[in-house]
C-alpha cells in the first residue's frame, strides 16, 4: 500500500470513529439528555469546558492554529530552505484561506446553538413550571399527592427534556460537519498531525482533571486529611 494511500485510510478510519459515537446519540431516550450532558466519568475539569455536551466546535481551529505554530516554529528552517514538511506547520495559504473562512461559519452557527440552550434553560422558570412547582408544593402540605401529580410532572418534564436533546443534537452534528470540513481542508498527513494533537489534549486534559479532582476529593475528606482513612 502506498504511503498516501495509508494515510487517507488512517484518516478515514478516525473520522469514521468520530462519526459512529456522534450518531449513536440519535438515539437516546429523551429522560437520558440532561444525564448525557454530563457523564459520571469525566473530571471537573473536562465538565468545566463543556459546551452543550461536548467541545465546542471552535476548538478546532484553536487546536488547528496553535499545532500549526508550534510545528512550524519547530521546523522553521527546512521550510525557509524550501523543503516541504508536510504536517501543519506546512499549511499553504489557500488552505488558511479556507479555515479562516469555515471558522466563521462555524462562530456564527455556535452562537445561534447557544441562543437556543440560553432560552431553553429560562423555561425553568416559565409559568407552566412555577404553577407546577406550587401546586406539587400544596398537595405534599396537604398530603394529598396522586398519581395524578406524578403524570402532570412528566409531561411538563418530558416536553422540556425532548426540546434539550434537539439543541444537544444540533450541537453534536455541528461538531462533526466542523470536524469533516476542517479534514477536508487538510492533506491526509496534515490530517494525522491533527487528530494526534487533538488525542493528545483530549487525553492530557482528562489525566490533569482526574489527578485535580483526586487531590480535591483527599484535601475535603477529614477522615483522609487526618490521617485516619490509614491501615493500622
Amino acid at each position: 500500500m502506498k504511503p498516501t494511500t495509508s494515510l487517507k485510510a488512517s484518516t478515514g478510519s478516525l473520522r469514521a470513529g468520530f462519526s459512529s459515537k456522534t450518531s449513536t446519540r440519535k438515539n437516546w431516550c429523551p429522560l437520558q439528555g440532561q444525564s448525557r450532558k454530563s457523564p459520571s466519568w469525566k473530571s471537573s475539569l473536562e465538565d468545566a469546558f463543556l459546551w452543550i455536551g461536548g467541545w465546542r466546535p471552535s476548538i478546532t481551529y484553536h487546536l488547528l492554529y496553535s499545532k500549526s505554530g508550534l510545528q512550524l516554529e519547530a521546523r522553521l528552517a527546512e521550510l525557509i530552505r524550501g523543503l516541504s514538511t508536510g504536517d501543519l506547520g506546512d499549511l499553504y495559504p489557500n488552505q488558511l484561506h479556507q479555515v479562516n473562512e469555515l471558522q466563521k461559519d462555524t462562530i456564527r452557527e455556535e452562537r445561534e446553538i447557544t441562543e437556543k440552550h440560553a432560552k431553553l434553560q429560562e423555561t425553568v422558570a416559565d409559568p407552566s413550571m412555577v404553577e407546577l412547582s406550587h401546586v406539587v408544593t400544596e398537595l405534599l402540605r396537604e398530603e394529598r399527592a396522586s398519581a395524578v401529580e406524578d403524570s402532570q410532572v412528566e409531561a411538563t418534564l418530558t416536553s422540556k427534556e425532548d426540546r434539550l436533546v434537539e439543541v444537544m443534537q444540533t450541537a453534536d452534528d455541528l461538531r462533526l460537519k466542523t470536524l469533516k470540513q476542517v479534514v477536508e481542508v487538510l492533506t491526509p498527513a496534515q490530517s494525522v498531525h491533527f487528530f494526534i494533537a487533538a488525542a493528545e489534549l483530549h487525553l492530557r486534559i482528562h489525566e490533569w482533571g482526574k489527578k485535580l479532582d483526586n487531590q480535591n476529593h483527599t484535601t475535603n475528606s477529614p477522615d483522609l486529611a487526618n490521617g485516619d482513612g490509614h491501615s493500622q
